[in-house]
C-alpha cells in the first residue's frame, strides 16, 4: 500500500504515475499502455481500475472510458479480447473473467454501480464462472 512506502495520494511520485497512465488514454476511451502495442480491453480495465482507486473516478476522460466499456461487453456480459493466443475452442467463446472483474472493480467507484443492467449481467457472468472454475475466454485467464 502507499502508506507502507510513506506515500499518500497527493505525493508527487504517485500523481506522476497517474498522469503517466492518463497520458496513454485515447479519445475513444481506451488506454494504449505500450507505445506500439495492441489495445486490449484488459489494458483499459486495468488502467481505469488503478485510476479510480487513485481518486480519478470523476475525471472526464474516465467517463468516456466507462461509456466505452459499457459499449463493448461481450454477449455473455463480461469483457474479452479478440486475441486467440491459444487457438479457438468452445471455452474461447466466453468473456475473460480477469478483465471482467477489473472492469467491475472500476465501475464500483461510479454512479453506474447498482444502476446499470449491463453491470448486473457482468456480475452474473462472474458468478457462473465461480461454478465452472475453468479457464475461459481467448486469453484463458480468470
Amino acid at each position: 500500500m502507499l502508506s507502507d512506502l510513506g506515500l499518500n495520494g497527493s505525493h508527487p511520485v504517485f500523481r506522476g504515475a497517474c498522469e503517466l497512465i492518463l497520458s496513454s488514454w485515447r479519445e475513444d476511451g481506451r488506454f494504449r499502455l505500450a507505445p506500439k502495442g495492441a489495445i486490449y480491453p484488459c489494458h483499459t480495465a486495468t488502467a481505469a481500475r488503478i485510476l479510480c482507486r487513485a481518486g480519478y473516478a470523476k475525471d472526464w476522460r474516465l467517463e468516456r472510458t466507462f461509456e466505452h466499456l459499457l459499449g463493448t461487453t461481450y454477449k455473455d456480459g463480461g469483457w474479452r479480447c479478440n486475441s486467440f493466443k491459444f487457438g479457438r475452442r468452445p471455452e474461447t467463446e466466453c468473456s475473460n473473467p480477469g478483465p471482467t472483474l477489473e472492469a467491475l472493480d472500476a465501475f464500483r467507484f461510479t454512479d453506474y454501480c447498482n444502476r446499470e443492467k449491463a453491470l448486473d449481467k457482468a456480475v452474473d457472468f462472474l458468478l457462473d464462472h465461480w461454478v465452472i472454475r475453468k479457464p475461459l475466454g481467448p486469453c484463458h485467464f480468470g
